[in-house]
């Protein structure tokens, strides 16, 4: 993510910029839910370790059982031992940003579509993360959110602690690529109420 943040796919200048691509990324968050639907065999609202090693495949990825259990660790936020539809996007996040999908053959209905999503929610991150360290601080989110603000005052201030505190679900003073994603989620995808 580092990398990433250093080395934007786009470079966005203002958070209007960043609220511009919601109509653009909807679409494929959509797309990626109705993938964890699909492949949700049990029905649970929640992908078992067998069901993503099922997944996978149909994402483009072969995994080992080595690549398998990193991929698992890294995207289960909850100590569930199961993933929900949050950390089913950071499956999907992992398998875009870090290449590895297999390059041969055909690419998974809506790929480019979900991939052109990851990266811009990853430039979204950068946007944010102007030191390029990999984390967020409050700081970093009020000189963003100020950033082409013709508005005085502590307007922007105060939304920055608000989003923050959003942003910042653990709690640590920093926020991850993982919780930005989580909540970039919920910011542009509706929230079912039958799951």
């Amino acid at each position: 993510m580092k990398d990433h943040c250093a080395h934007p796919t786009v470079q966005l200048k203002t958070m209007n910029s960043i609220l511009m691509k919601f109509a653009t990324i909807e679409p494929a968050f959509l797309r990626m839910k109705q993938m964890f639907k699909e492949f949700d065999k049990s029905g649970d609202g929640a992908l078992q370790r067998n069901e993503i090693e099922a997944c996978l495949p149909k994402l483009g990825v072969e995994a080992s059982d080595e690549l398998l259990d990193d991929i698992f660790k890294l995207s289960e936020i909850d100590a569930s031992h199961e993933l929900d539809f949050h950390e089913f996007v950071i499956v999907v996040a992992l398998t875009t940003l870090l290449n590895l999908r297999k390059t041969s053959g055909e690419a998974p209905e809506g790929q480019g579509e979900i991939d052109k999503a990851i990266n811009i929610v990853a430039d979204a991150f950068a946007f944010f993360d102007k030191d390029a360290d990999g984390s967020i601080t409050r700081d970093e989110v009020e000189n963003a959110l100020g950033e082409g603000s013709t508005h005085g005052g502590g307007s922007h201030h105060r939304l920055a602690i608000q989003r923050f505190q959003e942003l910042d679900w653990d709690g640590d003073g920093t926020i991850t690529f993982l919780e930005f994603l989580v909540s970039f989620v919920d910011w542009v995808v509706e929230d079912d109420e039958d799951e």
